[in-house]
């Protein structure tokens, strides 16, 4: 009886389309989809994963021009590189566009003599939009293709969705500090959990020359009393004239305990 609901909850799925409400985005990113029931979102890696049954999906975006390469590319090739077989290579028409669906399975004769082989398949699903492709990658063990039937899986990727942009709010909130006023800049991009870049480029100018930024992170240090000053001890020689940049300046807010016992 269990077989035969979950069969009927899984056709209903596959017939409707999945609405943008439906859709689940990683903290931070552009790239979504609906994931398997199971399955939630990854505190490790943007995606989804259910850690008791060893099953993840990772999502991933890359440059627009990235799915060229990828359709010209030798799937069989690639898994080979991965230890895993070509299986199926098929094209897809999603929502936002063309796609391609490549499967695989473990190469056991790749396995190494001393470790028990780990079969699974693997899924990866390659898909154009305007302004970036969007690569989503499953890793299904064998002993969980039962819980993550393919239909499940083909169901989640046919879901994928990109979102114009990341609300600003949620990519603040991917920083180990606060920021309270933006003062008129606009976030140009957030390296989670480090840094967040800021600048006040027109949106029209970006790419013709090099954009005015200033970059909030935290770095390695601690501060110490110079005289009722504080300081920080961490050495900014290496931050100049670096990655290309050679008229940039440093700012530094020290913060924390004073160095010592």
């Amino acid at each position: 009886m269990d077989r035969i609901r979950f069969a009927f909850a899984l056709l209903v799925a596959l017939t409707a389309p999945a609405s943008a409400a439906d859709v689940t985005y990683p903290p931070g990113s552009r790239v979504g989809l609906v994931p398997p029931p199971g399955l939630h979102i990854s505190a490790s890696f943007p995606g989804f994963e259910d850690r008791e049954k060893n099953v993840a999906i990772l999502l991933t975006a890359l440059p627009p021009e990235a799915y060229a390469e990828f359709e010209k590319a030798d799937s069989a090739d690639a898994l080979k590189r991965q230890g895993a077989m070509l299986e199926k290579r098929e094209i897809l028409t999603l929502p936002g566009g063309q796609a391609l669906l490549v499967i695989g399975h473990d190469d056991e004769s790749s396995k190494q003599a001393s470790k028990p082989p780990s079969k699974g398949r693997t899924w990866l699903l390659v898909a154009s939009s305007r302004d970036l492709t969007a690569l989503a990658t499953a890793r299904i063990p064998d002993a969980a293709r039962d819980a993550y039937p393919d239909a499940a899986i083909r169901a989640a990727f046919a879901s994928l969705a990109v979102r114009a942009e990341v609300p600003v709010e949620e990519q603040l909130g991917l920083l180990p500090f606060k920021v309270g006023e933006l003062a008129g800049f606009k976030v140009a991009g957030v390296l989670p959990g480090r840094a967040i870049m800021l600048t006040d480029a027109a949106s029209n100018t970006a790419g013709k020359s090099i954009e005015p930024r200033i970059t909030v992170t935290l770095l390695p240090g601690t501060s110490v009393d110079l005289g009722g000053r504080r300081a920080c001890t961490h050495d900014f020689r290496a931050h100049s004239g670096t990655q290309g940049y050679p008229h940039h300046r440093v700012g530094i807010a020290a913060h924390g305990r004073p160095a010592g016992p």
